[in-house]
């Protein structure tokens, strides 16, 4: 063997060894949080989109999407668990000359799809392409269609029977709702955002937040002149999609909905219903409990529904897991954590044991959390802050604003959470489901306890956070009795007065949940 031969054979052999570390490399299997590797395969390119009408047990036609993976253009016709979401903001639509679909409003879909998944969005009944009446958020047909939905996908031929869910805010509740109805073939779901409880949401100790269910009410009732709805496809000449259209004279105003019942046991006029009650998510733990559905809870300690998601993990006993970090509602979630979705679907509906459910259920992110040498110093709050304020005034009712602020070396203040509370609605009681140990309120109208000038206390948490106050910083309490951009307060003329006292016998303080 001459010298070129030897070097040739040489250069071959280092080629071949670099060639098999970089192919180990590529297909080792890691299953950890937030990284996933080697345990499924982007086996498909592309994907196809078609649209149906999904009948429900009362004759009512939901339009889906349905998004099929596809190899060089054709779709597959082997059987893949499905994942779906119950949308109220329009499966399809054209913004602007653009097309926008569920996988534009989540890129995520795009890996799932890759990876052998089935992706289905849906309307609600009276929204989209959908026909059918809004009867308000959360109602029991609404509900129901969910089951149905459940139950049509896992029958198709091109599904393997595993279903799942997705979907952010409304998208995220409509989750808790389905597994509250047990459908045999919902495995898994991923709410991210979602609310836990509707009274304390939209009248928080009393206080309604009138700023929100009225832009939130105005949105759904615009949408159809905003970014009207695609037709499914056998819909030519819009024709169903028209008929559909003229249903929706009847679905219920929600800004008038949620005005109308100030109090949790307030009854609608139109269904007789207490809907705070009957149509909370919050109502259905047992039933949740009850189906078995493996829950994989998402939240953000800047959402405003970040208590809810502990509170969603406290009260379920089936398999769960939690994330929450500092995030907003409308925060694109795909950047920080697009693996989880993966790992956690491909253990519930494809059987892949990549280990997620032997890890630890809790994963939360700290702001400002540091690794300096001064961290000893530092003072970690994690949990809800809960404020008790003695408090009177000359006016029968006040409502009272809790905002905890960290203020930094130049005396700039920094927003950390808040409370809320409506001084009637002070009166204790115990909560119907786990409330983690906070004060709850009931706020049934027979609790009303109004002012008479006599000092009397408030005791009401904040939202949840994880935060630490850096050494040399200054932790801040400030209360107010508005919040002009969030919620409707009282108006009084003549402008009452308001004392909050901080004496020994009657002593206003905040207490932090610290962790050393």
């Amino acid at each position: 063997m001459n010298f070129k031969t030897i070097r040739t054979a040489t250069v071959f052999l280092f080629i071949l060894f670099f060639f098999s570390i970089a192919t180990a490399k590529s297909t080792e299997r890691v299953s950890s949080f937030r990284e996933y590797n080697g345990y499924s395969q982007p086996v498909y390119d592309g994907w196809v989109r078609s649209s149906v009408y999904i009948p429900t047990r009362d004759g009512t036609r939901l339009a889906a999407d349905i998004f099929r993976p596809s190899i060089n253009g054709k779709v597959t016709d082997e059987k893949l668990p499905v994942i779906w979401t119950h949308t109220r903001y329009h499966r399809a639509f054209y913004l602007r000359g653009n097309l926008r679909t569920i996988i534009t409003a989540f890129s995520w879909l795009e890996t799932m799809l890759r990876h052998g998944y089935v992706v289905v969005a849906v309307d609600v009944r009276g929204s989209g392409a959908s026909f059918g009446v809004y009867e308000g958020p959360f109602s029991q047909k609404e509900t129901q269609d969910a089951y149905d939905v459940t139950e049509w996908l896992a029958q198709q031929d091109w599904s393997s029977g595993k279903i799942g869910m997705f979907g952010l805010s409304y998208l995220g509740i409509t989750q808790y709702m389905a597994a509250s109805t047990k459908p045999p073939h919902l495995k898994a779901i991923i709410p991210e955002k979602a609310m836990f409880d509707a009274y304390s949401f939209s009248y928080p100790n009393g206080i309604f937040r009138r700023d929100f269910v009225f832009a939130w009410s105005n949105l759904v009732k615009g949408l159809p002149l905003i970014a009207p709805a695609l037709p499914v496809d056998e819909d030519k000449d819009e024709t169903l999609y028209k008929t559909a259209q003229k249903e929706r004279v009847n679905n219920r105003d929600v800004f008038r909905l949620g005005k109308a019942m100030p109090y949790r046991n307030s009854v609608d006029s139109v269904t007789k219903e207490r809907l705070n009650i009957t149509q909370s998510p919050s109502a259905f733990i047992k039933e949740i409990n009850e189906s078995g559905v493996a829950v994989y809870t998402i939240g953000g300690w800047y959402d405003l529904w970040a208590k809810d998601a502990l509170l969603w993990f406290a009260n379920l006993k089936t398999p769960q897991r939690l994330m929450i970090g500092p995030w907003f509602h409308q925060m694109a979630m795909d950047e920080y954590h697009p693996a989880e979705r993966l790992r956690w679907f491909d253990y519930w509906l494809k059987g892949i044991d990549n280990g997620i459910t032997k890890e630890p259920r809790i994963w939360y992110y700290t702001i400002n959390a540091t690794t300096t040498e001064k961290l000893s110093e530092d003072m970690e709050v994690t949990g809800n802050p809960v404020a008790n304020l003695w408090i009177s005034s000359s006016a029968q009712d006040v409502d009272f604003f809790v905002y905890l602020e960290d203020v930094d070396e130049k005396g700039v203040s920094h927003y950390v959470t808040e409370g809320v509370i409506r001084a009637s609605h002070r009166k204790l009681s115990e909560a119907p489901f786990n409330n983690l140990g906070l004060p709850y309120h009931r706020s049934f109208t027979g609790d009303v306890l109004k002012l008479n000038g006599s000092a009397v206390e408030l005791v009401f948490d904040l939202h949840p956070t994880s935060y630490i106050f850096k050494t040399g910083h200054h932790i801040r309490i400030t209360v107010t009795c508005a919040d002009k951009d969030n919620a409707q307060t009282l108006e009084q003329n003549p402008a009452p007065t308001v004392k909050v006292y901080r004496d020994v016998v009657k002593a206003s303080y905040v207490e932090l949940p610290l962790v050393k």
